[in-house]
């Protein structure tokens, strides 16, 4: 929009002076500007023609050093600017847009934030990030479990065994004994399960995805009866069945894994996984998840027609070995209740249980329990 002549004549505002800088690469040209509502008009003083027209919505402090103002208004590149350097107009301007703190602060404007706010905004936002993922993550992680067809969990489970359980010390032996001692079980189960003794002087015994069980020979040693290896097998295959320990690894990697999932399929999937496998013996299961896998033991040995009381013995091992070693206690007791509350919480459940027991299997289980312990 223009104005003539005889339209400026018609101001009664004042009239002030200032350098203006438009477009692209600008010189700065000498101009007179008004304010008139909080809009500044500003024009040729030789031609008394409008060159631009400002309102009060996008003005902003440029800077204000040595004395010298520059406002800047626009939206974006190529900005405008007017430099004023006559003290009472700068006066004058600053009583005109006290919300703009031409003075001084500088109004909202990024230009005018400083790195503390700046930090402070971005804390704000990383603590409100942490509050949703972690009021999320239990929720993703089930999801996504849920998602992941038991066929790659079996396939996880092979390069596991080719790749993992090759590059341990097997003691073979053993392991044929514990998987025959498995078998007499017959438990029924939609994985392929497959135990393997390892040799390590860790009292340790964990589940991967997809039916694969590792039992340290530590553990084995410690084990005096087969009651304690059916709660310790029950306890690690509650693990296998429930997916616990793949939802351990979804947990530990992240949401993120789980929408890569979704999107990219099983290789890509697959590839971030399978590299947690390798850690999954210092993995640490949820309070909630272990003592469901607790209360499966349980049930596990009732439907073998044994006795359950050998998962307590197993716990008072458990026990000693942590008062022996503050660190190297089994994974699956880092983040659990106390041993002595997993022994009380177990006897009542025990209690609580109507059970019968088959001398038979009793007979066979203990018999290969030690051919498995004469190994």
């Amino acid at each position: 929009m223009e104005r003539s002549t005889s339209e400026f004549s018609q101001f009664q505002n004042p009239i002030y002076k200032a350098k203006f800088f438009q477009g692209i690469q600008p010189k700065g040209r000498e101009v007179h500007f008004e304010i008139q509502d909080g809009y500044i008009f500003i024009s040729d003083p030789e031609k008394a023609q409008e060159l631009s027209e400002w309102d009060p919505y996008l003005i902003k402090k440029h800077s204000y050093e040595n004395q010298v103002l520059i406002l800047k208004w626009g939206v974006r590149d190529p900005f405008e600017y007017l430099e004023i350097k006559e003290q009472n107009v700068i006066q004058i301007l600053d009583t005109s847009y006290p919300e703009k703190k031409l003075l001084g602060g500088g109004g909202f404007s990024w230009e005018s934030f400083t790195f503390l706010r700046i930090g402070i905004w971005i804390m704000a936002l990383g603590m409100a990030l942490m509050l949703v993922y972690f009021i999320m993550m239990p929720w993703i992680v089930r999801i996504g479990s849920n998602l992941v067809p038991i066929e790659w969990e079996k396939k996880w489970a092979d390069q596991t065994e080719k790749s993992y359980i090759q590059s341990q010390e097997i003691d073979s032996l053993a392991t044929i004994q514990m998987n025959r001692f498995y078998r007499a079980l017959e438990h029924q189960s939609k994985y392929d399960i497959r135990i393997f003794v390892v040799n390590d002087s860790l009292v340790n015994a964990f589940a991967m995805p997809g039916g694969i069980l590792v039992v340290n020979s530590a553990m084995l040693d410690k084990i005096k009866e087969y009651g304690q290896l059916v709660g310790l097998l029950g306890h690690e295959l509650a693990h296998v069945e429930k997916r616990h320990s793949l939802q351990s690894i979804l947990k530990s990697v992240g949401g993120v894994v789980i929408l890569q999932f979704l999107v990219g399929g099983f290789d890509l999937f697959s590839g971030i996984l399978f590299e947690q496998f390798r850690n999954l013996d210092q993995m640490a299961y949820s309070r909630t998840l272990e003592a469901e896998a607790d209360q499966e033991a349980v049930e596990f040995c009732l439907r073998q027609g044994i006795h359950p009381d050998g998962i307590i013995g197993l716990f008072k091992i458990l026990k000693e070995e942590e008062s022996k070693h503050s660190v190297d206690v089994p994974s699956f007791l880092r983040t659990h209740p106390l041993t002595e509350d997993r022994i009380e919480q177990t006897s009542q459940l025990i209690e609580n249980k109507r059970f019968r027991i088959s001398d038979q299997r009793q007979n066979e289980l203990e018999n290969l329990f030690c051919e498995l312990k004469e190994q």
